[in-house]
């Protein structure tokens, strides 16, 4: 009876033990940062305009206008803008593509002109203080006022022809400028808008 104990005894010890080394231990599956990680999607990327460039009304053209346009377009823009105001085309001189137009009512000493050369829209010249220039500034504004109000936008250049005069330019966000005149005296004499290089003609299209 005690043999009989004793092989039952071993016979169930070798049982566990062949159960123990059969079954493999279970292990938690840990995903690794990689397989957690959320996709990022990719970021649109849009061209930024100039670093202290001037985003405003008036930069891209007069009112309705836009540079580039041609005369026809533009004189339709034009009357759009002023609800029927004419213009006043003039011949460019012989051999030149330059001209400027004026609106048809403005003839003494015109106030706002409009640069055309080789039949396309390139700046325009103001040399009123009733047109607000974009930015804010104005004709009879001075030097120190003009400075505060385009700071950290502006380079500013000494005068062509004119000693202590200067020119102070604000560059605009699509390719455009803002040009400013300022006398000796330090008083904004006119500014324009345009595109280069008319935007640089000193002289108009003289």
């Amino acid at each position: 009876m005690q043999i009989l104990r004793t092989g039952l005894i071993v016979t169930l010890a070798m049982a566990v033990a062949a159960c123990s080394h059969s079954e493999a231990p279970e292990t938690t599956s840990v995903p690794t940062a990689a397989a957690t990680a959320t996709p990022v999607a990719a970021a649109s990327v849009e061209e930024a305009p100039r670093a202290g460039a001037l985003e405003a009304d008036g930069m891209e053209g007069y009112g309705s206008t836009r540079f580039g346009m041609d005369e026809s377009r533009f004189a339709t823009a034009w009357l759009a803008t002023t609800q029927g105001r004419g213009i006043r085309q003039t011949e460019p001189a012989p051999g030149a593509t330059c001209h400027y137009a004026y609106p048809a009512d403005d003839k003494d000493k015109p106030s706002l002109g409009f640069m055309f050369e080789d039949g396309r829209f390139a700046r325009y010249d103001v040399r009123t203080d009733k047109e607000k220039a974009p930015g804010g500034g104005r004709v009879g504004m001075t030097k120190v006022e003009l400075l505060a109000l385009y700071a950290g936008k502006f380079e500013e250049q000494p005068a062509k022809y004119e000693a202590r005069a200067s020119t102070i330019r604000v560059a605009g966000a699509q390719g455009t400028s803002l040009v400013f005149d300022v006398s000796a005296d330090g008083e904004v004499t006119q500014w324009r808008v345009g595109v280069s290089p008319q935007i640089d003609y000193v002289e108009g299209c003289g």
